[in-house]
């Protein structure tokens, strides 16, 4: 949410996990899934979440806890936060060195106006792409297979198959590349 809000020059908020409702979120990785707000601003994007955020019925994992007043604390002028960064992260190899300039002149802009900044380690940060897929890709194959043809999802039109290849089928032709893995797989010429 927050990466393709960035590239279209908008404000992109992930809510922590159990802030905003998942009701009618069609499932992929349920504990990663999450409802997000895209928005031309901080300040309305937080008049969104405090209109959508909070308890419902229909989803147990909602969280239970009052809705703060989200409106009234997105002016970092008037009270003075504090910040942190992955240390790692922004020394990455990977990480584009406009992108790490971009990042370290925005550090010493909220140092200027009093804010704390501070780089913190996180020992892992090599695993967590690793981890991320091993995941979702687990929760996303028990979450799909619901999809079958049959109950739900796309049903291939081919006749005559037997239950293992028309769910194969069905699956093959209907789910995209994502879904999939495909992507990982296909060679480049």
């Amino acid at each position: 949410m927050r990466q393709p809000a960035d590239f279209c020059g908008i404000v992109g908020l992930k809510p922590t996990y159990g802030r905003i409702s998942r009701h009618g979120l069609l499932a992929y990785a349920s504990s990663f899934d999450q409802i997000g707000i895209f928005g031309p601003n901080i300040a309305d994007v937080a008049k969104v979440l405090q209109v959508v955020a909070g308890p419902d019925a229909y989803d147990s994992t909602a969280s239970q806890s009052e809705v703060p007043q989200y409106q009234l604390s997105t002016d970092l002028h008037n009270k003075k936060r504090k910040f942190a960064y992955l240390r790692d992260a922004l020394h990455h190899e990977g990480l584009d060195p406009e992108m790490r300039g971009g990042f370290e002149s925005f550090f010493e802009q909220l140092k200027a106006e009093g804010h704390t900044v501070e780089a913190v380690d996180f020992e892992y940060l090599d695993f967590v792409v690793a981890a991320y897929y091993v995941l979702t890709t687990a929760e996303a194959s028990s979450n799909l297979s619901r999809y079958d043809g049959v109950r739900y999802g796309y049903r291939t039109p081919e006749k005559g198959l037997d239950l293992a290849d028309f769910y194969k089928k069905s699956r093959s032709e209907g789910f995209g590349k994502e879904v999939k893995g495909v992507y990982c797989w296909e060679p480049s010429y």
